[in-house]
């Protein structure tokens, strides 16, 4: 009985282990990467696909070239639905100083868990003229 039980259980865990893995592993998206052009001066304006009420949030994966980029801010907008649970858009706001070339990368995590990768990462290449 014992034997049975616990080729039960090893049958179980063998096959309960992999799929878990695989949807953790398949939860994460590759890196995607937009350019954006815009004049000194002027703000860009980024807009996510965000849902709080699952603990995830977009945050910048390091922070912005100062010479080039001014201060940063962020906003939640909640789609126009009644439904429990239902997600939105993140809005970005980025100051451009002056004219130079650089990066702004999100990363779509929990806070919280550290030493777990982002689900989603984008990757903003920012050109100021």
């Amino acid at each position: 009985m014992k034997i049975k039980l616990s080729l039960c259980f090893l049958l179980l865990s063998t096959l309960i282990y992999p799929l878990s893995y695989a949807e953790n592993y398949l939860e994460v998206e590759p890196i995607l990467s937009t350019r954006i052009e815009i004049n000194a001066g002027e703000d860009i304006t980024i807009t996510l696909p965000a849902n709080p009420t699952t603990g995830y949030t977009w945050q910048l994966a390091k922070p912005l070239d100062k010479t080039i980029l001014g201060e940063s801010s962020s906003s939640y907008v909640p789609d126009r639905t009644q439904q429990v649970g239902s997600g939105g858009r993140e809005i970005w706001t980025i100051k451009t100083l002056k004219p130079g070339r650089t990066k702004a990368i999100f990363n779509y995590l929990r806070p919280w868990e550290k030493e777990t990768p982002p689900v989603k990462t984008i990757t903003f290449i920012i050109i100021v003229k």
